[in-house]
């Protein structure tokens, strides 16, 4: 059926085929205006589905409060050097620049809190400044320490911060630029003998958006070099020597037409479906390899051009198509995920997977028939010699089916182990899985967590008629004493919250006035009494909701998820009337990190039966080759699995990813050499011999194809400032290669063994009824 439709295809673009190059060329021009439209996303919805209660929660958090806020922090031998007049000059300089500019919700620095303890204290006392210094109005007299308000600004006296808030919600070229305005007001404002560096979560956020179009073009280039030797020793071909690279040339027309829909139809790149590029390199290379291979195979028969393209593709056009489809099956599990930019990158891959296999019928073979038409008269038979890969292929083939039951055995044991494992592994999407621990933005980030004594901050989000009345300020006052009391990790009987601070609305009264305001309308006049930019992101102007920061001690995935479901207990009961939910970016690195540990085990169950019940359809029904074509992906499954066990990898967003890739490319590989060992028993033979003439006939474009996905992933290593990404390409060139031992050793050894038993079966069963 499906080479029926690939011939009437071929039948009406014969006559065309001129025209349809000139179609191709006018849609590369067009997908290039559209590739043109292409954007990054970075967002809460590419972690959380939208609409979902923990989005909801942190979408809320971010209407009235500020999620986003550049640190910049302060560092210089003590104090008094710190707070010199030139560098209080310089945090002036800061403040009065951003201060009042659209979107800014607040700004703190230690020059704002002296001046306003000046000011105050100037108030009752015009000589109350004489003679005193700046470091003293941070000093608590009585202990010689930093004073409340000092440790507002100061984490130590050799190492403080200015805090710059920014409204919830802006879009990341809004933060971009205040990221840039920051770095450049702060290097302006003239600092002596300190350090001033900016950073906070946006710094990670923005490198994050920045750098991945750069990176792709670095990894894109490398993965194309490497494409361009391995074709240019291995890749032999009918023709000049350049016509080994027509593969690769046509792809990058793939992916070009890939982008083009994607800014077409708006699907935005996130940092994980970045890595789709080079993957689409490999796949789409392996389908035009598959298929330059066997035109040149009929080629060698002497036939005239058209004849080598109408069994080319009635015998590769097929299997391609079948194993398009099974590996699509195996890709779409990912749609199954909670994670929506693992969603993202399961339709990115489909698209541009189903767009190659389109061009690579649609270009390679007409310019296949073209370059060759006008030499069918003069086209002999030419019968191929067999290259080191062929025999190597044929080695393999015979060894493999020699000892078949060992090689599956042993393949079947550490599968098993490795599926054993799947349960242990875990989810981890913090910072530091993401960009590497050399860069600058990521230094600045983890001393900014040891300073601040803990990482991983959650945010409570309370929400009432009057989030100030005397009872619910109670309460909170109440929740947050427990939760910093009851702070005992290693108590057995009290698993402890890990908790660094909290910091609130009742606290701020409690700090600032000494104690909790007798009725609301006290506390909004005790609220008028000070700067709005110390409280406005404790409670939000119209006081129905109130914020309260919570920071944990520890960055450990398992740690805060005790954090966060103890600071649930804690104030998890509130007065009547009021509503309590945990929020923030601590909510979703929890939330997405236990989504991925749970998706990768769920998302593999899935894409088997969706290969499995696609097999079954495309088999006819016929179990026993499904089953043969099935099992190899479920060792190969456990063998990656057994891996990242070994390696002690948690599940990234990527390596979540990881058992769609393994089976979309394995099951592809595994459809063709059966379809070609299939077409081989149909002309009949041993089942030995025809596994030997698959394999020396296709065994050198699956491997050539394997190298070039190897490649395609292998590239994504070169992307050192993302671990994540590095790591999932190095993993991934091991779960090739274990696809590739699967395809050309075990699968072998399976076939030619059942096919074996079942010819002795049938043929005992037919001596018994004779």
């Amino acid at each position: 059926m499906i080479g029926k439709i690939l011939l009437s295809i071929w039948d009406f673009t014969e006559k065309r085929v001129k025209w349809v190059l000139l179609i191709a060329a006018i849609l590369l021009v067009v997908a290039l205006i559209g590739a043109s439209q292409v954007s990054t996303s970075n967002g809460y919805g590419d972690y959380i589905p939208k609409g979902t209660q923990t989005y909801d929660d942190i979408y809320k958090l971010d209407e009235n409060f500020s999620n986003d806020q550049f640190i910049v922090l302060l560092e210089g031998d003590n104090l008094s050097q710190i707070l010199s007049d030139k560098n209080l000059a310089a945090m002036k300089y800061f403040d009065d620049y951003f201060t009042g500019k659209p979107n800014v919700q607040f700004v703190i620095t230690p020059e704002f809190i002296i001046n306003m303890m000046k000011t105050s204290a100037m108030a009752k006392n015009p000589q109350a400044a004489d003679a005193k210094s700046n470091e003293s109005w941070l000093i608590d007299p009585a202990t010689g320490q930093l004073s409340r308000q000092g440790k507002g600004v100061f984490w130590n006296p050799q190492n403080g911060r200015m805090v710059l808030g920014l409204v919830g919600g802006l879009e990341h070229d809004q933060i971009h630029d205040f990221l840039v305005e920051a770095r450049k007001v702060v290097k302006e404002a003239g600092f002596e003998n300190v350090t001033a560096t900016v950073t906070g979560n946006p710094t990670f956020m923005d490198y994050e958006q920045t750098e991945t179009p750069k990176t792709i073009s670095k990894i894109m280039m490398i993965a194309g070099i490497g494409m361009i030797l391995v074709l240019a020793v291995l890749f032999k071909t009918r023709g000049s020597f350049p016509w080994r690279w027509l593969s690769l040339g046509l792809v990058l027309i793939g992916v070009i037409y890939t982008m083009g829909i994607m800014g077409f139809i708006d699907l935005k790149i996130t940092v994980v479906s970045m890595a789709v590029y080079p993957i689409l390199l490999g796949l789409g290379v392996d389908y035009s390899v598959q298929v330059h291979n066997r035109y040149d195979e009929e080629q060698r028969k002497g036939l005239s051009s058209a004849q080598s393209v109408r069994n080319t593709l009635e015998h590769i056009g097929p299997p391609l198509v079948i194993a398009m489809m099974v590996a699509c099956a195996g890709f779409a599990a990912v749609f199954f995920a909670k994670t929506p930019m693992v969603q993202s990158f399961g339709k990115m891959l489909i698209l541009g997977v189903g767009v190659c296999l389109v061009v690579t019928f649609m270009l390679l073979i007409p310019i296949l028939y073209l370059k060759d038409r006008r030499h069918d008269a003069t086209n002999k038979p030419d019968e191929r010699t067999a290259t080191w890969i062929d025999n190597l292929a044929s080695f393999i083939a015979h060894k493999a089916t020699r000892f078949a039951i060992p090689i599956v055995l042993i393949g079947i044991g550490f599968a098993v182990f490795g599926w054993t494992q799947e349960s242990g592994l875990e989810g981890d999407i913090g910072y530091k899985s993401y960009l590497s621990p050399k860069l600058d933005v990521t230094k600045n980030l983890t001393k900014l967590s040891v300073l601040a004594g803990g990482t991983s901050p959650a945010d409570m989000l309370i929400t009432a008629d009057n989030v100030l009345e005397p009872e619910i300020l109670q309460w909170m006052a109440d929740s947050e004493k427990s939760f910093l009391v009851n702070n005992r990790p290693n108590d057995p009987d009290n698993p402890g919250h890990y908790s660094a601070a909290a910091s609130g609305i009742a606290d701020f009264f409690v700090s600032t006035f000494g104690a909790l305001p007798t009725d609301s309308a006290s506390a909004q006049a005790m609220l008028e009494q000070v700067p709005h930019r110390l409280w406005v992101n404790y409670v939000s102007a119209d006081f129905k909701q109130a914020h309260i920061g919570l920071t944990s001690s520890s960055p450990e995935a398992k740690e805060k998820g005790v954090f966060l479901a103890d600071a649930r207990r804690e104030f998890g009961n509130p007065p009547d009337g009021v509503t309590s939910v945990v929020s923030g970016n601590g909510l979703l690195t929890d939330r997405t990190g236990r989504d991925l540990a749970d998706s990768r085990g769920k998302l593999t169950w899935i894409g088997v039966v969706f290969i499995f019940v696609m097999l079954l359809f495309l088999f006819k029904g016929r179990v026993l080759r499904v089953i043969v074509a099935t099992l190899p992906i479920l060792m190969i499954l456990g063998w990656s699995t057994a891996v990242m066990w070994a390696k002690g990898l948690n599940v990234t967003t990527m390596l979540a990813l990881m058992p769609a890739q393994v089976m979309g490319i394995g099951v592809e590989f595994t459809v063709l050499l059966l379809m070609r060992y299939y077409e081989e028993r149909d002309k009949g033979g041993t089942p030995m011999d025809c596994m030997v003439t698959a394999m020396s006939r296709i065994g050198r474009a699956i491997l050539i194809s394997g190298l070039m996905v190897m490649l395609g992933f292998g590239s994504l290593w070169f992307a050192f400032n993302f671990p994540f990404l590095s790591q999932f390409g190095w993993i991934t060139v091991i779960d090739m290669t274990l696809v590739i031992i699967s395809t050309l050793v075990v699968l072998p050894a399976m076939v030619v063994y059942f096919d074996t038993w079942r010819e002795r079966r049938t043929a005992s069963v037919s001596k018994q009824s004779a």
